[in-house]
């Protein structure tokens, strides 16, 4: 799922996306696992992060939602802080 997340991020023209996999995780009445643990790749937890204006998040979101279902999503507005050029 989540290269048809970043597929569609990029397809919208989003300025950049990230995925990053989890060493180890849980959820809710399930044990932790940690990646050497046999067949535990597939649980472990993946972040999907990406980065744009306010407005492409706006105009993204709803499909954004409809793709991950009932999976866990946070929106966090930040500050960036572009070098010297």
């Amino acid at each position: 799922m989540h290269l048809e997340i970043l597929k569609f991020l990029q397809k919208s023209g989003c300025a950049g996306g990230t995925v990053l996999r989890g060493l180890a995780g849980f959820t809710a009445g399930a044990p932790a696992l940690t990646l050497p643990s046999a067949g535990s790749e597939g649980k472990l937890p993946m972040v999907v992060q990406f980065i744009d204006v306010p407005e492409k998040v706006a105009e993204i979101l709803p499909t954004l939602q409809t793709m991950v279902g009932s999976r866990l999503m946070t929106v966090q507005p930040i500050q960036v802080l572009a070098p010297d050029r």
